[in-house]
């Protein structure tokens, strides 16, 4: 709502059974909170993924549940459609449901955008594993030892072929 400067929109939500209809409005107090969030949390110089919660994401949940109260009107849930799809001819121009595609404009592909937009689209992947990742509680060994696993302390018996980071959660 923010990036387009709407005050007021119409949320639909689908499903295969129903589809419901919202009116919602556009609260700039709670904009700004979650952005204020959002720029201390991940505009850093290494974004990592928060291990607890701010007082501040409190905060925007009791906001947002207040928010879901006042500024969101249910308005109707009616029975969802589904399209089927039919082979309409691209060759038959007669149809009204036909229409060619025109696109304006030239796509500026150049080298050196191309080689930017590579180079931003990895460091945001990098970005986004750090974000995302979970912090490991175990590792997983395996081991490849001898039959009769007899120990000396000059023969090793066993030795370390693959391991793995092992999350709980």
């Amino acid at each position: 709502m923010a990036a387009m400067d709407v005050k007021e929109l119409m949320y639909l939500c689908w499903t295969e059974e129903s589809s419901t209809v919202f009116r919602a409005k556009f609260d700039a107090d709670l904009w700004k909170l979650v952005t204020d969030e959002i720029k201390d949390v991940y505009l850093c110089q290494t974004p990592k993924r928060p291990t607890r919660l701010s007082e501040r994401s409190k905060l925007i949940s009791e906001k947002i549940e207040v928010y879901r109260k006042t500024m969101v009107t249910f308005l109707c849930e009616i029975p969802s459609v589904k399209a089927t799809s039919r082979e309409i001819s691209q060759t038959h121009v007669n149809s009204p449901y036909v229409f060619p595609v025109v696109t304006k404009g030239s796509v500026d592909q150049s080298t050196e955008n191309i080689e930017l937009t590579l180079c931003n689209v990895n460091r945001v992947i990098d970005e986004t594993y750090e974000i995302c990742r979970r912090k490991a509680t175990e590792v997983l060994v395996w081991l490849l030892s001898d039959t009769n696993r007899c120990w000396n302390i000059e023969i090793p018996h066993s030795l370390p072929v693959a391991y793995a980071m092992k999350d709980t959660a």
